[in-house]
């Protein structure tokens, strides 16, 4: 169950991180590279809260033994 909510934490600051840098990059354009790899950092955040999600629910998703 914690590692779960570590998931869900990563998650939301990688869904964070990655709007956060898009909007920014709209308005300030003159750091566009700089935000651009913010954006890119809240997508590795993102994949790597799935990843560990997956890892986590391989065992509660087995089929019950017989």
């Amino acid at each position: 169950m914690q590692r779960r909510r570590m998931s869900v934490a990563v998650g939301a600051v990688g869904l964070i991180v990655l709007f956060g840098g898009a909007m920014a990059s709209l308005l300030l354009s003159s750091f566009t590279y700089l935000f651009i790899g913010l954006e890119i950092a809240g997508l590795a955040l993102i994949v790597v809260s799935f990843a560990r999600l997956r890892r986590s629910t391989l065992g509660i998703m087995r089929p019950p033994e017989k």
